[in-house]
This record gives structure tokens, sequence and C-alpha cells, in this order.
């Protein structure tokens, strides 16, 4: 019975003694790059070592936080004996903005974790207000080219002529040209192409949403202006252009009379400055 109680000590002890000189392991996680646009990718690596050599472990991988921001793909991976780091791929979502992630990669008795962030929106200058006004006509201008030249192409369509003729003026062409203006507006320029008037200016703090909305409605209403404004540039021009060449080609006319005193004969004689002797016509 002593020697039982003996030996049951002994394995205690010795199971004690490997449990206390097992060394601790080390897991290091990065993610490059640490900022993604939706749907893009960025590589996850990941490295564990126990007592200075390769942990022959396998390391699961989650999100810690911002699991509406991405997932991760495999989310478990073997440690290789050799040492070499292993790749997961991080995906962004759609339809997510300066969405903060958290990965994690973890044993039963070690983790580690990196952060990545989906579709940052940058803090870009404040432009002035020349340069403010020049973007918005410019932008205007294009989304205005655009949504004739779409009109122009559904015109062939015989539906589409019979319903919106070239002709008219009517409210349902004005609808469907601000209808397509605005697609342009808020969700090509505002969205895809991040051109967003108050961030421009210095508004920041403003809710991206909202910003999209008004960079939509201000470029909508530019849009629809920019007819008559180069209407307007023209005939200015076209003006300035006549009146120039006008004054170019129409002679000085002087009007009077010139009398010269022939002191020889003492008679006087006149010619008008139109190049006729006096009286004559």
């Amino acid at each position: 019975m002593k020697a039982k109680v003996v030996l049951i000590m002994m394995a205690f002890l010795y199971s004690g003694s490997l449990a206390l000189s097992a060394a601790p392991v080390s897991i290091e996680v990065k993610v490059n790059p640490a900022k993604v646009t939706n749907r893009g990718n960025a590589q996850i690596a990941v490295w564990a070592k126990e007592d200075g050599k390769p942990a022959l472990k396998t390391i699961q991988l989650s999100l810690a936080h911002g699991q509406e921001c991405g997932e991760i793909k495999p989310a478990s991976l073997q440690i290789p004996a050799d040492g070499t780091p292993v790749f997961a791929t991080f995906t962004g979502k759609d339809f997510v903005e300066e969405c903060a992630a958290t990965i994690r990669a973890s044993t039963d008795d070690a983790q580690a974790e990196a952060r990545i962030t989906v579709n940052p929106v940058a803090l870009a200058r404040p432009l002035d207000g020349v340069t403010a006004i020049a973007a918005v006509l410019i932008a205007a201008f294009a989304i205005d080219r655009t949504v004739r030249a779409l009109l122009f192409m559904l015109s062939f369509w015989t539906r589409w002529a019979t319903a919106f003729p070239e002709s008219s003026q009517s409210k349902r062409s004005k609808l469907v040209y601000f209808l397509f203006a605005g697609v342009m507006g808020v969700l090509v320029i505002g969205w895809f192409g991040q051109v967003r008037i108050l961030g421009a200016v210095g508004f920041n703090t403003v809710n991206p949403y909202l910003d999209m909305l008004i960079t939509g409605f201000v470029l909508v209403g530019g849009a629809d202006r920019t007819e008559d404004i180069l209407r307007r540039i023209g005939a200015s021009g076209s003006a300035a252009t006549g009146s120039t060449s006008m004054g170019a080609s129409q002679p000085i006319e002087i009007t009077g009379r010139l009398v010269l005193d022939d002191q020889g004969r003492g008679e006087p004689a006149s010619f008008a400055f139109n190049g006729y002797p006096n009286g004559a016509r």
C-alpha cells in the first residue's frame, strides 16, 4: 500500500515538472496591406514558436471584432516543421466604410492580434473656393455629356423614341434626365469615385452618406445648367469676335471743310474733307 502511494506521488511530481519545464508558445501575426477597399484582399502571415523552435500546432484564425467587415479563408493553419510562415486571406465586404476589424490567431495557450481597415476614408486637405467650384463644374459637365450621350443612344430604340420623342420638352423627359444624372452623381461619382463636396472643402466629420447625397444634388443641378453656361460663353465669344472684326473693317470718317488761301492770286480755294472740291459732288 505504501509503495503504491509512493508511485502515485512520484508520477504526480514528474508530470508537474514536465508542465513547468514546457516553454510557452509565442504567436506572431501580420496583415499586409493594413487597409483594403470593398472586396479587396489582404494577406495574413502567421508564425508560431515554442522554445525558439517551430511550434507544430494548429493555429485558429478568427475575427475578434468587426465581423461585418470581411471574412478569413482558411480559418485554420498548420505550422510547418521548417518554421516558415503560413498564410491566409482576408477579403473585405461590400457596402462598408471605415470598418475596423481585429484578426486573432490563437492556440490553446497563446494568441496574437492584428488590425485591418476596410474602405478607409482619407482625410484630404480642404480645397480652396476656386478649386472646389472648378471641380464641381468639371464633374457636372462630365455628367451632362454622359447622360446626353446615353439619351441619344436610347433614342434609336423605337419604344423609347415613341415614349420620349426628341422634340419633346415634357416633364417626363426632364424626369428621365434627372434620374440618370442622379445615378451618375450619387452612385458613380459619390460612391465609387469618392468625390464628395463637403469633405473636399474641409467638413471631414460629416456623415459620408449625407455628403454623398449632397454631392449628387449639387452635381445634378450643375449638370442641368451646364448647357446654358456653355451657350452663354459661346454667345459672348461670338459677339466679341464680331464686334472686333466690324471695328477693324470700318474706315475712319472725318467731316469738315479745309480752306486754302492762295496769296499769289488772293483767291481762297476750299475743299471738302471727302475729296471733292467746294460745291462739287
